[in-house]
């Protein structure tokens, strides 16, 4: 990852208070921060239009998105270990399905309203993805997260 998105990721991911006891918890808190993140910070937006169009430039930085899929996969395996998801999924595919529904959900909010709904659409996706996986009480999970001081305030 370029230096410009590592720190972008970096910044994201040490404002979130990780739960050993509750992968599904750090996946919302990380998510509702890349979202809050791109919401208020310029330069994480500037480097999001870098990675869209990285494929069609020679700036010779790694593939996007790879650190958040590689942790939302240590993440979901957790989730599985500890019996909050079906051990029928597949971590891997799941991961980047977590991350492409992210970046799903930044594009389309930029389109459709300069990104006023991103944390309601993030919140949303989550519920309904972890629900698919097998979570038990997904929307609750994902309030109490929301209901915690932090960029999640801002749903209410």
């Amino acid at each position: 990852m370029s230096d410009i998105a590592s720190q972008g990721f970096d910044t994201a991911a040490t404002a979130v208070v990780v739960s050993p006891d509750d992968p599904l918890a750090t996946i919302v808190r990380f998510a509702l921060s890349v979202g809050y993140r791109y919401i208020h910070d310029v330069p994480t937006r500037a480097v999001n239009r870098l990675l869209d169009e990285s494929i069609h430039l020679p700036l010779g930085i790694p593939a996007p998105y790879v650190d958040w899929i590689q942790l939302a996969e240590h993440l979901l395996r957790q989730a599985i270990a500890l019996g909050q998801l079906h051990n029928t999924i597949d971590p891997a595919k799941q991961a980047v399905t977590l991350v492409a529904g992210m970046t799903g959900i930044q594009r389309l909010s930029e389109l459709l309203d300069e990104r006023d709904l991103v944390l309601e659409r993030v919140a949303e996706m989550l519920t309904v993805v972890f629900s698919g996986m097998g979570a038990a009480n997904a929307n609750d999970l994902v309030g109490r997260v929301a209901a915690e001081p932090g960029p999640a305030q801002l749903l209410r």
